[in-house]
């Protein structure tokens, strides 16, 4: 089922499968009812426990090391905590390690990956550090002004990129090697309001392939290698 298009009958049980960790998820005064507030959210049946004994029962605290939450300043473990507590089949991960020391972040990547395997979880990652989205994920979608312009398996999607966004997105990854120059792709221009995008092409203002069909006809996602997509005109057989 495609979410933006569910009807209202079906939201309930959606939300219940599907939760979000945080960038920045502390808000509350203590670590507990941080993670007692998506119970009373739901209003889950504790069967006579109280929030606070339902909340200390779970597994998932020692497993993000939430008794040594004082200790981690980003918080960062309390957010994937959170997201868990309700047993979910979907988390989405909004920026889970941005400013974060590069240790610190390891930490996290790593705690996600473990819970993953452990709880057959699907992530849903978002980020803006591609070094993070290499590492983490199966498969990859570049977005851009909102629209997805490439999809497909992660190897595919860094070893063969074929959309020009990504293609410019990727030349500006460093590369930990002074003996190794990469062309940079540098786009000129300004990237449009998302309130008020262009026609179209979203990025045919600043890519340098456009041609006048781009300016006047969005493209459809194509299929160019097996499970690899791409919405581009350049790609039309």
């Amino acid at each position: 089922m495609r979410i933006a298009h569910m009807t209202a009958e079906y939201v309930p049980q959606v939300a219940a499968l599907e939760k979000v960790c945080f960038s920045d998820p502390w808000s509350e005064k203590s670590v507990a009812s941080e993670l007692e507030n998506p119970l009373s959210c739901w209003l889950v049946a504790l069967d006579g426990e109280t929030v606070a004994g339902y909340v200390g029962s779970q597994t998932v605290l020692d497993e993000t090391d939430m008794m040594n939450v004082a200790v981690h300043p980003d918080f960062r473990r309390q957010g994937v905590a959170r997201a868990l507590i309700l047993d979910p089949k979907l988390v989405v991960c909004d920026e889970p390690v941005s400013a974060l020391d590069v240790s610190i972040q390891a930490q996290i990547i790593n705690l996600l990956k473990e819970l993953q395997d452990k709880y057959n979880l699907t992530y849903l990652f978002i980020s803006h550090d591609l070094s993070v989205v290499e590492h983490i994920s199966d498969t990859v979608g570049v977005m851009y002004l909102g629209n997805l312009v490439e999809y497909g398996a992660t190897p595919d999607i860094f070893s063969h990129p074929l959309h020009p966004y990504t293609k410019a997105l990727f030349s500006a990854i460093p590369i930990p090697d002074p003996t190794i120059r990469r062309e940079r792709i540098v786009l000129q221009g300004s990237i449009p309001s998302p309130a008020n995008p262009p026609k179209g092409c979203k990025f045919h203002t600043r890519c340098p392939y456009a041609t006048e069909r781009c300016k006047t006809e969005a493209p459809q996602q194509r299929e160019v290698e097996p499970g690899h997509y791409v919405v581009c005109h350049l790609y039309e057989k």
